[in-house]
């Protein structure tokens, strides 16, 4: 459950701000969080590598990401079919080759999947170093024992100068786990039909809730 758990981490981070000159640390915080604030609706493709320290193995998936306010929506279309919703503090996770639905409250890691949550509770000044080259700013968070988050230890941000987009995220945990998801066909604020939130199953499919 652990490993499937770290595949909808992050599942959604994406941030947007203003092109300034010179911007410090406060000012790229600001500007981020004042432009998530203006997103009511995201979706994009996503290839997620993830590499799991304790059996060294590493995964690559890819699918589209879909993320509102409310809720996030992720189908996986490779290696596997795997559709994972997150809405009312409610995970489910559908896994198509076994016909298996899933069930379990979110807990810390899938509040992760709230960026402007997610930068609240982890930014600090003494810890972020910003770097950037011709195209792109570099966000480094090296987070203290204190202040480890969903046993996320680093976190980096890459982000696009042109669109001020996250193209790529990349955490490690405590476990020395690795995950990075790049972010590619990014469309806001476009209508999200409702059907995407649905997930359908069939009169064999066996249901796993862990809430009971």
């Amino acid at each position: 459950m652990k490993l499937m758990k770290n595949k909808v981490v992050v599942f959604i981070i994406f941030l947007i701000s203003s092109h300034l000159a010179g911007i410090t640390n406060q000012e790229l915080y600001q500007e981020l969080i004042l432009k998530y604030n203006n997103i009511e609706t995201f979706q994009a493709d996503i290839q997620q590598t993830s590499y799991y320290s304790e059996i060294d193995y590493t995964n690559v998936s890819v699918g589209r990401i879909y993320h509102n306010p409310e809720k996030i929506h992720i189908d996986y279309n490779s290696p596997k079919i795997e559709k994972i919703s997150l809405s009312d503090n409610v995970v489910k996770i559908y896994q198509a080759e076994a016909d298996r639905l899933i069930i379990t409250y979110a807990d810390s890691t899938f509040a992760s999947l709230n960026i402007k949550f997610l930068i609240e509770r982890i930014w600090n000044n003494e810890t972020v170093s910003l770097t950037e080259n011709d195209t792109l700013y570099l966000i480094n968070i090296v987070m203290t024992e204190q202040k480890s988050f969903a046993n996320i230890r680093n976190i980096e941000f890459t982000i696009d100068k042109k669109t001020m987009l996250v193209q790529k995220v990349k955490y490690q945990d405590n476990l020395a786990n690795e995950v990075e998801v790049t972010f590619s066909n990014i469309l806001l604020n476009r209508p999200l039909p409702d059907e995407i939130w649905n997930i359908e199953l069939t009169d064999t499919t066996q249901i796993i809730d862990y809430r009971e």
